[in-house]
């Protein structure tokens, strides 16, 4: 399949750790921007974050959760 996610808007949920942020940084090496949703580990989110932005891609991190 070929999929076009360029300049899309992905939200990744536990994006900042583990499978997430695995996913997180895959998508924006495609190009999304990437929304990184975290609930408890905001140093994490800031570094995927960063690493996103390092890329010259677009990102965001929002905490949220229960």
């Amino acid at each position: 399949m070929d999929f076009h996610i360029k300049n899309k808007m992905a939200v990744v949920t536990g994006g900042s750790n583990g499978i997430g942020r695995a996913i997180s940084l895959a998508l924006a090496r495609e190009g999304a921007v990437v929304i990184i949703n975290y609930h408890r580990d905001a140093d994490a989110a800031e570094q995927t974050l960063n690493e996103i932005k390092a890329m010259g891609e677009q990102a965001s991190a929002v905490r949220a959760g229960i």
